[in-house]
């Protein structure tokens, strides 16, 4: 037993013997480090994300950053795999700067270089650029700090460049937009790229549509008896209807539409011998567009004018197809023609009544009694078909 124990001791002697230097100091460990990574790390300038800085230490390891605004945590750590985060403060200056990281384990040391960019600038007059459709030259106004590229996007084509200017300070560039001779507003965008991180800002580009009012037809026939009267329109605008003629009453007369619509008007029964025309005027800003109506008269008229003293008076009795028509009394009172229509004067002095009638044929007429008629008068007139 005395013999193992001493063999044991020697052993353990030994051990002790390597582990000291020649000066007879401990050594720290292996003294080996391995980064994960490269031995550089990249901030933007108003960064607020952290980065890792991954490695395998041999044996404990501390850590120190050279600049105020470069942070690291942990700052020390075990052997073996490890991490540190690193974290910086904004770049309020108006430069990039660097800052080192330096890690040590044993006598094994590692250097990794931490760079931060500026923060880039790049503000716009105006972020939107509102274009007539007949097309124009925009003017973009800007500042920046930071070299850039711009692009335009393949379906954005109706966009051009007119001048290309880069530097660092106060900016205008023009692009030229082209007429849009669609019915359709179009949109595109302008980006501006960040050449060193290739962040991007865009600019907007809206033109307007071509306006339009487009009737379905410019002339409208109509018979003579009253009716209402549609007729198709499209517009991309808003737009007013009038009319000068009393004999057409607007049933709409505004509406703001981008697709098709109908436009309804009523037109007064015609009793004139005449065909008549009105207009129907549909306007917006800058455009108008005009709609004839033309109203046929009734086929076949009638006028008879009667002089006579009746106090009261009994229309003459027609016959015929389809008749209709107004009776004028002459004391400026006018009413629909009925048969047996009667009226009063109250007086007996000199008077004139007219019927003015038609139909698609008329026959005769019948005065009851001739009494105090002074006169008759007709006029007949066939509409040619």
């Amino acid at each position: 037993m005395k013999r193992l124990y001493v063999n044991i001791l020697s052993f353990t002697a030994l051990l002790c013997s390597c582990s000291k230097d020649e000066g007879g100091n401990p050594e720290q460990g292996s003294g080996t480090l391995t980064l994960a990574g490269g031995t550089e790390v990249t901030f933007a300038g108003d960064a607020t994300t952290a980065q890792t800085i991954h490695f395998t230490a041999g044996s404990a390891w501390s850590a120190s950053s050279n600049a105020g605004w470069c942070h690291i945590s942990p700052a020390s750590g075990a052997e073996g795999s490890a991490g540190i985060t690193v974290t910086v403060d904004k770049n309020q200056t108006q430069e990039s700067r660097k800052a080192n990281i330096t890690i040590t384990t044993g006598k094994a040391s590692a250097t990794v270089t931490v760079s931060q960019n500026i923060i880039y600038v790049m503000d716009f007059k105006d972020n939107t650029y509102v274009v007539p459709c007949t097309g124009d030259t925009i003017k973009v106004n800007f500042t920046t700090n930071m070299s850039y590229e711009y692009a335009i996007p393949e379906d954005c084509n109706w966009i051009k460049p007119v001048t290309k200017t880069k530097g660092l300070e106060n900016h205008t560039l023009y692009f030229l937009v082209e007429a849009n001779s669609t019915y359709d507003t179009r949109n595109g965008e302008i980006e501006f790229i960040n050449k060193a991180d290739r962040k991007s800002k865009s600019i907007t580009v809206s033109q307007l549509q071509k306006d339009a009012i487009i009737p379905a037809d410019s002339i409208y026939t109509v018979e003579a008896n009253g009716q209402t009267l549609e007729f198709g329109i499209s517009s991309n605008v808003e737009y007013e209807l009038s009319s000068e003629a009393d004999w057409i009453k607007l049933v709409q007369t505004n509406t703001k539409a981008l697709v098709n619509k109908t436009i309804s008007v009523e037109i007064a029964e015609n009793n004139g011998f005449e065909t008549r025309e009105g207009v129907i005027c549909i306007k917006a800003a800058g455009i108008t567009q005009k709609v004839e109506i033309v109203q046929k008269p009734w086929s076949n008229r009638w006028t008879v004018t009667l002089m006579h003293n009746e106090e009261h008076f009994a229309s003459p009795q027609f016959s015929g197809r389809h008749l209709g028509g107004l009776v004028e009394w002459g004391n400026g009172k006018t009413e629909e023609y009925k048969p047996n229509t009667t009226h009063t004067y109250g007086n007996t002095t000199r008077k004139e009544t007219v019927y003015n009638l038609h139909g698609t044929e008329i026959y005769s007429f019948e005065i009851p009694a001739i009494n105090s008629i002074r006169s008759i008068k007709i006029v007949y007139k066939q509409e040619e078909k």
